[in-house]
């Protein structure tokens, strides 16, 4: 899966994993959480309740989800890192 090039992939990232966040009983609960627990490097964003933390790798690949996140063999953050990096200046 290629890295993100614009802004607005990495937001759609974000929203993809803000769904999950706020739906207690979304079936992907325990994956985000596990995402969440093991990474290293997180995008903060404002979230309807209050700030909010994407992490990095999930956020810098194109169209990502949480099955094809876990699906994934090759990620890596320090990729990811320095895509975000690229886009936010």
């Amino acid at each position: 899966m290629p890295l993100i090039e614009t802004f607005e992939e990495m937001s759609a990232n974000a929203q993809a994993l803000e769904d999950v966040r706020i739906d207690a009983k979304h079936p992907y609960t325990v994956s985000y959480r596990g995402l969440i627990k093991q990474g290293r490097v997180f995008m903060p964003y404002l979230a309807r309740d209050g700030l909010a933390f994407a992490p990095s790798r999930f956020i810098g690949y194109v169209g990502n989800s949480i099955p094809e996140h876990k699906a994934r063999i090759e990620k890596d953050g320090r990729l990811t890192n320095a895509r975000i990096n690229q886009i936010l200046r």
